[in-house]
């Protein structure tokens, strides 16, 4: 497991979208081979939070930070080692990305994928269920969501807290057989690392 914040934490934030297929930049394939097409900024809720992200289970996991806020006009992620180091920026404006990280870390990844698995998770209902081809299913009860496909399960997000970013998130990509768990921290975290960027 990493703990000293190595370049392996943006390999774990980026694997998500190497599991993924191309498709395009409005419309990414997630795993399972689902077209998605990207909501606007404008149709989630606004926030800005810090969050721990822990991709993996057991001894395969890593662990990074993550600083996401959501305007009008834009959409940002920030992936930090645990140390703080910046690894990885991400906006969209609804219309184009920006994309900055490791040399040649996007030649073969499409950003988006990580930009819709935000939309399933922090999105509202019926914008993500828009940006869906007509035989998938989004199936949202209370505190999680189902993403379902001619009756097998793509993607599941369980949630505890009662309003965006939530508490915790907890993302399970089934085709990749890939678990994401994310913890919100505290308002005075988020804001000396907003503070600083």
């Amino acid at each position: 497991m990493n703990k000293q914040g190595s370049p392996m934490c943006i390999h774990a934030l980026l694997l998500i979208a190497l599991l993924s297929g191309c498709g395009n930049d409005r419309c990414p394939t997630l795993p399972g081979g689902v077209s998605y097409c990207l909501r606007s900024p404008a149709s989630g809720p606004g926030f800005s939070v810090l969050q721990q992200v822990v991709i993996g289970e057991g001894e395969q996991q890593e662990t990074l930070l993550a600083y996401i806020e959501n305007s009008p006009q834009r959409l940002t992620l920030v992936g930090l080692t645990p140390l703080g180091q910046t690894v990885l920026t991400l906006t969209w404006d609804g219309e184009h990305f920006s994309a900055n990280g490791p040399p040649g870390a996007w030649t073969h990844i499409n950003p988006a994928v990580l930009v819709a698995v935000l939309q399933f998770a922090l999105w509202p209902q019926d914008a993500v269920r828009a940006g869906l081809p007509d035989n998938v299913v989004w199936k949202v009860g209370a505190g999680d969501g189902q993403l379902i496909r001619q009756g097998e399960s793509l993607l599941t997000i369980q949630k505890t807290g009662q309003a965006v970013p939530y508490e915790t998130l907890s993302i399970a990509l089934h085709p990749a057989k890939l678990v994401v768990n994310i913890h919100t921290l505290t308002d005075e975290a988020c804001c000396a690392v907003d503070t600083a960027r």
